[in-house]
């Protein structure tokens, strides 16, 4: 459970950067800061909530550090956190 949890966050999270980095520019390009407003803590408490099921996931699961941080790293660049949702659903179903 905790891990198709964690698939379906990190495409949240993956989500919600790129809509903030969208806002980021019509705030910086057009003068119209309501977008990162908004969705700066809804990204805040998406990253936040990511990065701490993941390390409860990696305790489940025994991870090792690369995968561990490969994961975390993941929360910081921009749609990768979709290409490790989608992995982590493919990986489930596979165990199931």
């Amino acid at each position: 459970m905790s891990m198709r949890l964690l698939a379906y966050l990190a495409i949240a999270e993956a989500l919600s950067f790129v809509c903030l980095l969208a806002a980021m520019v019509f705030k910086y390009g057009f003068d119209a800061p309501a977008g990162v407003a908004t969705l700066g803590p809804i990204h805040g408490a998406l990253f936040l909530a990511y990065v701490a099921l993941a390390l409860v996931v990696r305790q489940q699961r025994g991870w090792g550090v690369m995968q561990t941080a490969g994961v975390l790293a993941a929360a910081v660049v921009p749609i990768a956190g979709y290409v490790v949702g989608q992995r982590l659903l493919r990986e489930e179903s596979v165990e199931a």
